[in-house]
């Protein structure tokens, strides 16, 4: 036994005056040193912050413009692959529908291998795939490409991006939550000029290739996210969604925290509550969010051959109303959030009147008169559109209880997403059905109604208990920063 294998034993209160050798091999393994964590940095400096904010911006105008430009695509597709309108519009709704179902999966994969692996390779698979689109010759087969291939790549690219700046914003999150928000608007009015454009000049072989070139782009996002934490901290969150307990005679004690891992853990055990769909309210939410989104879908696939077909708009005004839509919806957040920052101003209550509104819209834009009614009508929708994005979340919160807050926005943005994979190719097939566009807004129009009729109960009870709320002393509700920033982060998911 060598001397740098010998340690001294602390004495006991027996034999204090007694010196014990051991051999530090035979240690038991807690009584080891361990490892100091490595830190990782928890806010940004300035520089980076700005850095963030821009790539961030990138990131959603993307995203976001390439989820709502498909609408441009469609009479192209059934012209060149000589199929119907209902089955050219799965093209673009199974692109929305992917990415919003596998919300939950790409946080577990980020959870398992990290932001920066997980944005890189959906990036790469989204560019791939969009690539691939443009030597398709099979409609199937750009239904694999364009539709699954470009989904799962946007959905493992662009949210676990928009969950990490999100989490590094810190204290300036308010802000550049906002700032970046505004790029999935920005691209809806950005990018369907740019494949307008490119559709008269290359084709739609060439401006799907364009596309597929721009969303490389999005690896910018993975070169961003090295490590500063973990999606959410690897801390003590005192809410009734994550709580962690002390555990005695185990490895968590009352002065240390739990690993990353287990964390995560937790985190994907709360999105996959199924015990929330004990909730009625949830249950009436997600119905609601089914339906609405078929009536949204309708909006954004078949808005502009509809406007060129019923009212004998030349090809470049039909396409400015999906552009017209996208800056709308960039005013209407704006103003929508600013709304809400008065006490008196109720959510649940605007997210009703502005989805009542919209299915009046939709209902009558059949009825249009001339292209002035229809700037005038698109304009009011893409106003009233952002309510369907940004207030969700919000209603979930007056609804339901905290722990079940990340569940139930998983599963309603889940449900939105089967809404927006069904209700394009429906009012597609009633097209090619009865030869006209004005029955598939009405059928738009009824699925945003019918939506409305089953949350109304909802609203009722929540008006009652906000007025008997409002007579009592007021107390305010505390939301972890950490769960408050993942929620922000997945308001945002741009779907049709």
């Amino acid at each position: 036994m060598t001397e740098q294998n010998l340690k001294v034993a602390p004495a006991s209160p027996e034999s204090s005056n007694t010196v014990r050798m051991i051999d530090s091999k035979k240690m038991p393994k807690k009584l080891k040193t361990k490892k100091t964590p490595k830190v990782y940095p928890t806010d940004p400096k300035i520089g980076e912050f700005f850095i963030f904010l821009i790539c961030g911006l990138i990131q959603n105008i993307i995203g976001g413009g390439i989820l709502y430009s498909v609408g441009l695509y469609i009479k192209v597709w059934m012209k060149s692959f000589n199929v119907g309108s209902g089955t050219a519009s799965w093209l673009g709704t199974m692109t929305t529908g992917t990415l919003c179902i596998l919300g939950p999966l790409a946080s577990y994969l980020v959870s398992k291998f990290g932001t920066r692996s997980v944005v890189f390779v959906g990036a790469v698979v989204a560019a791939i795939s969009i690539t691939a689109s443009s030597l398709v010759d099979n409609v199937y087969v750009l239904m694999l490409t364009y539709g699954i291939g470009t989904g799962a790549g946007l959905g493992m690219s662009y949210t676990p991006v928009m969950v990490f700046l999100t989490q590094v914003f810190g204290k300036y999150r308010g802000v550049g939550n906002g700032f970046v928000t505004a790029g999935s608007s920005l691209g809806n009015f950005v990018v369907p000029f740019m494949v307008s454009w490119s559709l008269d000049e290359f084709g739609w072989r060439g401006s799907i290739l364009l596309l597929g070139g721009m969303t490389f782009n999005l690896m910018i996002g993975s070169l961003l996210a090295r490590r500063w934490t973990s999606p959410i901290p690897p801390q003590y969150v005192q809410s009734p969604l994550i709580t962690i307990t002390d555990v005695e005679g185990g490895e968590i004690s009352n002065n240390e925290k739990p690993p990353p891992e287990d964390m995560d853990d937790m985190i994907i055990r709360s999105l996959t509550h199924i015990t929330v769909f004990k909730q009625t309210k949830f249950v009436y939410l997600a119905i609601h969010s089914f339906l609405l989104y078929i009536g949204v879908s309708i909006i954004y696939v078949h808005i502009v051959p509809c406007s060129e077909e019923m009212f004998n708009l030349d090809t470049h005004k039909a396409r400015f109303t999906i552009s017209l839509l996208g800056l709308t919806n960039l005013f209407g957040r704006v103003i929508t959030g600013v709304a809400l920052q008065h006490p008196k101003v109720d959510c649940f209550s605007i997210y009703i009147s502005f989805n009542f509104i919209f299915g009046i819209c939709v209902g009558f834009y059949p009825f249009c008169a001339g292209y002035s009614h229809v700037l005038i009508m698109v304009s009011i929708m893409g106003f009233l559109l952002a309510a369907y994005g940004s207030l969700t979340n919000i209603v979930l919160a007056d609804l339901l209880p905290e722990k079940y807050l990340l569940s139930a926005l998983g599963y309603t943005y889940c449900s939105g997403g089967v809404g927006s994979v069904i209700g394009a190719p429906l009012a597609g097939w009633l097209y090619d059905a009865t030869g006209n566009y004005a029955n598939s807004m009405y059928l738009g129009s009824a699925c945003t109604f019918i939506s409305i009729l089953i949350i109304v109960p909802s609203w009722l009870t929540h008006v009652r208990q906000k007025c008997r709320r409002d007579a009592e002393p007021v107390t305010n509700k505390h939301v972890a920063p950490e769960l408050e920033n993942w929620i922000a982060s997945h308001s945002n998911l741009p779907q049709l």
